[in-house]
Order: structure tokens, then sequence, then C-alpha cells
């Protein structure tokens, strides 16, 4: 069991500094769920919305809808101020919901504690599994958030 208390087992296991960013993963999404997730980082947190030559506070759906519905070359930036760490959204599409972080800026507990909120806030939004992975390796997920629950998994 991986205990919240054990920094060093938690930073050695999970946020290993090895030169590639962590992804939180919400899979199977639609349009709705997009805008249901939008909506709530809007909400709940700070943030930059970059698209074109725009900066903006806040997510526009309307700039989102044209995008995922003319698919340009835009690419769709949000950076997300949870606590202490930041969170980097990249919209591709409306299929899956990715967002990074590098794991060098998770640097004690309550980093790790403000990720799994996080995690759990999205997964309790949606009524979907949230998935934690190490950058591209989305066979083997590190962390599952999932009703309401936490579950790590230890890889060999």
């Amino acid at each position: 069991m991986l205990y919240m208390n054990n920094w060093k087992k938690i930073k050695e296991l999970l946020y290993f500094e090895d030169g590639s960013p962590r992804d939180i993963c919400i899979k199977e999404c639609n349009r709705e769920l997009l805008h249901k997730w939008i909506g709530f980082v809007n909400n709940n947190f700070d943030l930059s919305f970059v698209y074109k030559e725009i900066i903006s506070n806040k997510i526009d759906n309307k700039v989102v809808d044209t995008f995922l519905d003319e698919i340009d070359d835009t690419c769709y930036f949000i950076t997300i101020h949870a606590s202490h760490c930041k969170l980097y959204a990249y919209l591709f599409d409306d299929e899956e919901i990715e967002i990074s972080f590098w794991p060098e800026d998770i640097q004690k507990v309550d980093d790790h504690k403000t990720i799994l909120d996080c995690m759990l806030s999205f997964s309790n939004l949606l009524n979907k599994d949230v998935f934690l992975y190490k950058d591209n390796n989305h066979d083997n997920p590190l962390i599952v958030a999932e009703n309401n629950t936490i579950r790590f998994i230890i890889h060999s």
C-alpha cells in the first residue's frame, strides 16, 4: 500500500524525474463532457487559455467548438494553476481530455494531494475513470481515480 505520508516512496514511484511529463487522461469523452469539464475548470481554477494569438483567463466554449468542428492547425493550450502545481491541457479533440504536468514540479506531499484531488474532482464531475500515466505510456496507468477512490498501480 502506498501511504500518503511516505513522500519519499511516492516521489520514487510516481514523480521520478526522467525528462518526461506525466499525463492525466479522461477517455471516451464527448462534446457535452468536454463542456462540463471546461465549466468546472473555468469556475474552480486560475488559468490561461491560449488560442491563436489571444490569451484569456477563461476557456471559451465557442472557440473550442469552432476548433473541434473545423480541425484547423491551431493548438489550443490551457495552463491550469492548481495550488502550487501547473497543469497543461491541450485540446486536440473531444474524445479525450489530456492534462500534462512535470514530475519535478511535484515537490511535496501537498502537491501530490493536489494532483489526486484534481483527478477525483474530474472523475466525480464526469462520472469517468481518470488515469495518471507516464508520458506516452497509456497502457500502464500509475494511478486510477474511480468512484470517489484512488487506486495506485505499482508496476514491477
